[in-house]
């Protein structure tokens, strides 16, 4: 499925259950097999907590492994919980280091369930808020950078969509004003051009690029360039 085709399938859900099975669609064609979303700190944490939940949103995590997860208290050990919110950008869970002997035992014990290795993106709230999105395999095999890349657009949209759908009117993006200069770097981004290319292209230095990217992605309230494009698109601003 084509990030652009997924992003309209999403945009067009109606609601959590057909999100979801797009998504997990989305997710499938990447080739992963599993997905947790949640959220890990701040007042998405905090809003959750006060309603007597625990902080998952959505998952097709093995349902025993879920129970055993919760009720062995992992959440306060578990390296991806613990280490997300600090993470500017997606990682692998092959990236965490330097591991305690229980957290290295919340992996062991997650591979035993079919958790082999995965990717995950955390997607920064205000106010120190983080949620955060784990695909994960029940094999273990090499990530790409290019399937890390594309799992962060479709965890952009798909959070997008999803607070969407819960919130309803409360989270309608505000109008948002780009300049043609702002729209065409992020067009000619999202079709994968570095800045330097963009650079060429529109004749331009690519210090100037990265300027206008970084006022897109202010206007946007975003913080990297891909989910600003997700945004963008969403919103009609581009067309890629």
């Amino acid at each position: 499925m084509r990030i652009s085709e997924f992003i309209e399938s999403a945009n067009d859900a109606r609601c959590l259950g057909t999100l979801t099975d797009v998504f997990r669609r989305a997710l499938t064609d990447e080739g992963f097999d599993h997905h947790v979303y949640g959220a890990l700190s701040g007042p998405p944490l905090e809003q959750r907590l006060a309603l007597g939940a625990n902080p998952v949103l959505a998952t097709d995590y093995p349902e025993m492994w879920i129970q055993h997860y919760f009720s062995s208290g992992y959440m306060a050990v578990d390296p991806i919980v613990t280490r997300t919110p600090t993470m500017p950008t997606p990682f692998d869970w092959d990236d965490l280091r330097d591991l305690e002997d229980v957290e290295s035992r919340v992996f062991c014990e997650a591979g035993e369930a079919g958790l082999r290795s995965g990717v995950c993106v955390p997607i920064h709230a205000p106010f120190g808020g983080c949620f955060a999105l784990s695909a994960a395999r029940s094999s273990r095999q090499v990530i790409t950078q290019e399937q890390r890349d594309r799992v962060q657009a479709i965890a952009g949209q798909f959070h997008t969509s999803f607070q969407h759908l819960v919130d309803g009117d409360a989270a309608r993006p505000s109008v948002v004003h780009l300049t043609p200069r702002e729209r065409e770097c992020l067009l000619w981004s999202a079709r994968g051009k570095s800045s330097w290319d963009i650079g060429m292209i529109l004749h331009v230095s690519e210090h100037t690029v990265n300027f206008h990217m970084r006022s897109a992605m202010r206007k946007l309230e975003c913080g990297n360039r891909i989910m600003a494009i997700v945004k963008a698109i969403r919103m009609g601003l581009i067309l890629p």
